[in-house]
């Protein structure tokens, strides 16, 4: 990223697709291009249809009349606010998301039995085996090929990840380019980082403790 973050200043480019035409031609820059509309186009899809699940069910509309009251105002404040808007959108969201991975896991641990607390409950989830934060892939026999969440195939699988997405996905290159100048930029690639990382352990923490929740749910409903 140090080493991508300067080319892309340096070429005053509106685009990651801009360099590959430059470094290729054109066809390189519409191939990548389509490609990348093509998952985001699925992937904001999949964003879109999630809450609109929820807020359908919840409100009792139609869910595709809610599908294009969320991407109606989806496209209007991003083609009229431009990158400011979604900036600031994404921070509200960001901080809707910890509110509510917050609310969740109070509600998680006020809902357990009386007799058990989190640390129980962390326990229960760690028997289950979904605490299981790393693992070598190592066992009394070897190596276990059949292992496909080792810290090799994360470190490995991450690596090429996080410079795929970070370095040539636009949805982050374009927040680099519009960055008032490199050392802005930088700090934005690694406020990803500070911010990310905890954000993924506190869904993974949540999600573990949503599994013992039901565990015990289910157990209670057995009795």
């Amino acid at each position: 990223m140090c080493i991508l973050l300067p080319v892309y200043q340096k070429l005053n480019i509106y685009t990651a697709y801009e360099y590959l035409e430059q470094r290729f031609d054109r066809k390189t820059r519409l191939l990548t291009s389509f490609l990348f509309l093509l998952q985001r186009g699925l992937s904001t899809g999949i964003s879109i249809y999630a809450p609109s699940i929820i807020l359908s069910s919840l409100m009792g509309w139609n869910i595709y009349l809610t599908n294009v009251i969320m991407g109606g105002f989806l496209i209007i404040y991003t083609v009229s606010g431009g990158v400011k808007a979604i900036s600031y959108t994404q921070t509200q969201q960001l901080i809707i998301i910890f509110i509510a991975m917050f609310l969740a896991g109070y509600m998680l641990i006020h809902l357990l039995p009386d007799d058990l607390n989190f640390v129980d409950s962390l326990r229960i989830a760690g028997a289950s085996q979904k605490l299981n934060v790393i693992t070598t892939g190592f066992t009394e026999s070897g190596f276990d090929w059949k292992d496909k969440y080792n810290i090799f195939s994360g470190i490995i699988g991450g690596f090429f990840l996080a410079l795929s997405y970070f370095g040539t996905d636009q949805s982050q290159v374009g927040r680099y380019l519009t960055a008032k100048n490199l050392s802005e930029s930088r700090r934005g690639l690694l406020m990803n980082g500070f911010v990310k990382i905890p954000m993924q352990f506190l869904i993974l923490l949540v999600g573990a403790m949503v599994f013992t929740f039901y565990t015990l749910f289910r157990a209670h409903q057995l009795q």
